[in-house]
């Protein structure tokens, strides 16, 4: 239903249309059940899909171990071919040094495992009274970079090395004689393992790890010491947020009343925000004149005037006439509202002549709403 509301425009009269149900009564009507629109709509989501961050997550286990053996020069006091670990030697019986690097990786799950590892020795020269100083020192790689990739819950590496001690020994030994210094020198061997895992939706295992056991060198009786403890390592990876449809025909429910929810919150959004806007077209208009040209206009709220006793009324379309008509006649422009809220009048009275300009919200609106 609508009704026809009659309005004097700048120079004429016009109608204007009404709807009966205003504006702010529609914004209500499509937000209220936009929102329990948008309720519905999580609540079909929750029931129809299935979000567990736990459900994939991996564990893993890391295990490092060294070994080694010392075997022996032919001599006349020891028995056996060789000596287990954890004891003290002399170094001029020593023959050999067979070290066996063992590391492993368990998994909960089957990943895609790229590994790669080598062994490599590291002969170092340091200061006797400081061994942060470093003289001297000889890399090598005693086992050339392997590369493996394959699918499966673990994977061992076994690798073993056998040491001419007596080779690494002479060595240092001459340098130490060439140059008559007193030093502390070692054999450092490692053991490196890059590991790299994946599996579905967890995070990337990524391992960078180091087994090491140092040989000292140019002693009557050594101690052969790892330098690190075995690797014992344990840890998850946990996985990104597992999204599973449960329900389908909830799902599509839920996504239906989503989108038309927003619809309905972009409709009331548009029409709070088209009709505000309007609704201030009238009073902007208005107070515009009143602020920028006040030195000239007398607010009255209902002046007594008889537009009967006038030889003429003159109507004018803009503010600018009056000014220029105010500059010629020093006659003050009198503003005043006829209807609160929607429209008002601004005139000047000289020698028997009105002179009238019509502010409407009506008019406004149909003609200067439109451009906005």
């Amino acid at each position: 239903m609508k009704q026809r509301s009659k309005y004097d425009g700048m120079e004429k009269q016009y109608y204007v249309e009404k709807k009966k149900l205003n504006v702010k009564a529609w914004f209500f009507i499509l937000i209220l059940p936009a929102f329990a629109l948008l309720l519905l709509s999580a609540y079909c989501m929750k029931d129809a899909i299935n979000l567990d961050k736990n459900q994939n997550n991996v564990s893993y286990h890391e295990i490092g171990k060294i070994d080694y053996k010392v075997y022996l020069k032919e001599n006349n006091y020891y028995t056996e071919k060789f000596l287990p670990k954890e004891m003290k030697y002399i170094a001029n019986l020593i023959n050999t040094i067979n070290v066996d690097f063992n590391y492993e990786m368990h998994s909960t799950n089957n990943l895609d495992y790229n590994y790669t590892y080598k062994i490599t020795a590291n002969l170092l020269v340091t200061d006797k009274n400081d061994k942060t100083k470093v003289l001297y020192e000889k890399p090598s790689i005693l086992l050339e970079e392997t590369t493996k990739k394959i699918t499966a819950n673990n994977f061992i590496i076994n690798e073993d090395i056998d040491i001419d001690y007596d080779e690494y020994n002479n060595y240092v030994n001459a340098f130490k004689k060439d140059y008559a210094l007193t030093v502390d020198s070692k054999l450092i061997l490692t053991l490196e393992v890059k590991t790299n895992g994946t599996y579905q939706t967890v995070k990337d295992l990524k391992t960078n790890n180091q087994l090491q056991i140092s040989i000292p060198l140019s002693e009557q009786t050594i101690d052969i010491t790892m330098d690190s403890k075995e690797l014992n390592d344990k840890g998850v990876l946990t996985s990104e947020t597992s999204f599973q449809i449960n329900n389908i025909i909830l799902f599509i429910a839920g996504i239906t009343l989503g989108i038309v929810s927003i619809t309905l919150l972009g409709i009331a959004l548009y029409l709070f925000v088209t009709t505000r806007r309007k609704k201030d077209l009238y009073h902007t208009t208005v107070d515009k004149y009143l602020k920028e040209y006040d030195r000239v206009i007398i607010t009255s709220k209902q002046p007594n005037v008889d537009e009967r006793l006038f030889d003429e009324i003159i109507r004018v379309m803009t503010i600018e006439e009056l000014l220029d008509l105010h500059d010629m006649t020093k006659e003050p422009i009198i503003y005043y509202e006829v209807i609160p809220n929607e429209k008002s009048y601004f005139i000047v009275i000289h020698n028997r002549l009105l002179y009238k300009l019509t502010i409407t919200k009506a008019w406004l609106e149909r003609n200067q709403g439109d451009d906005n």
